[in-house]
Parts: C-alpha cells; sequence; structure tokens
C-alpha cells in the first residue's frame, strides 16, 4: 500500500498518528484497567494493573507498548501528538497515585512512603520492562517486571 493509501482515510499524518494513539489507548484500557473493575483499590490492584500491562506488552510478540515507544518518539516533539500520548499517561499516573493513596491509608504501604517516589520508581520499571521485551527481545522481562513491582509494593 502506498504512503498515501495509508495516509488517506485519516487526512494528515498527523490525524493518523493521534488515530493511533487513541487505539493504543483503548487498547490498554481494555487490556489492563477493564478487567479490574470492582476490585478494592490498594496494592493488590496496582500489582494486577501492572501485570497486565506486561503481560500485554508481550502479547504480540515483541510488540511492546505502543504509548511508550510514542511518548519516547515524541517528548521533544510539542504537538497534539504529544499532548495526547502525555494526556493519556497523566491518566495512568493519577490511577497509580490514587491507588498508592488508598494503599497508604490501608495501611499496605509503610508511613512515610512518598507516593510521587514510588510513582516514579514503577514507570522505570514498566520502561526497563518495554524495552526487555522490543529491543531485547527478553522473554523474562515481563516477569522481571512484575518481581521488581512486587518488590516495591510489598511493605517491609
Amino acid at each position: 500500500m502506498s504512503k498515501a493509501g495509508v495516509i488517506g482515510p485519516f487526512g494528515t499524518k498527523e490525524e493518523l498518528h493521534l488515530a493511533a494513539v487513541d487505539e493504543a489507548v483503548a487498547r490498554f484500557q481494555e487490556a489492563v484497567l477493564a478487567p479490574l473493575a470492582g476490585a478494592d483499590p490498594g496494592t493488590g490492584r496496582l500489582v494486577r494493573a501492572h501485570d497486565a500491562w506486561f503481560a500485554s506488552m508481550a502479547a504480540d510478540g515483541h510488540a511492546g507498548c505502543l504509548l511508550t515507544a510514542v511518548a519516547a518518539e515524541f517528548d521533544a516533539r510539542p504537538g497534539p501528538v504529544r499532548d495526547r500520548v502525555r494526556a493519556a499517561l497523566a491518566r495512568w499516573d493519577a490511577f497509580v497515585l490514587g491507588e498508592l493513596d488508598a494503599a497508604l491509608a490501608a495501611g499496605e504501604l509503610p508511613l512515610g512512603t512518598d507516593p510521587a517516589q514510588l510513582l516514579f520508581e514503577l514507570r522505570g520499571v514498566a520502561l526497563a520492562a518495554d524495552q526487555g521485551v522490543q529491543l531485547w527481545h527478553d522473554p523474562q522481562a515481563p516477569a522481571r517486571a512484575r518481581r521488581a513491582v512486587r518488590r516495591l509494593l510489598t511493605a517491609p
């Protein structure tokens, strides 16, 4: 198929990118967030969410996470695509912070835990998992990431 044949239905290359981001967000919500409906907030739900995310990264061979890839591609390129990815990732961050707050309130995490720091570390695990899957084709990357999340979210 020609380049024009791919872009044509969308009008512009930017609209094609935006449609791809929207589809990635929808798939993320379906694979990661939808199965959590009704689950109690806190570390258990947060662990399940990350498990599902890591599994989805490896589900199609070495596809990884499109949102993570687009974020890396567009992080220094202002515009609607970057804005759309930032908005999606900000919603994920808000979800994670909400779960961390619930975990703190329930005593699942040690007093004094810094949710912003823990969010940063969880992001790092997800980025490492994605690179392990996509770049290194490491079949152990999702399992390693799952262990790292559990270590971060288990109170000493």
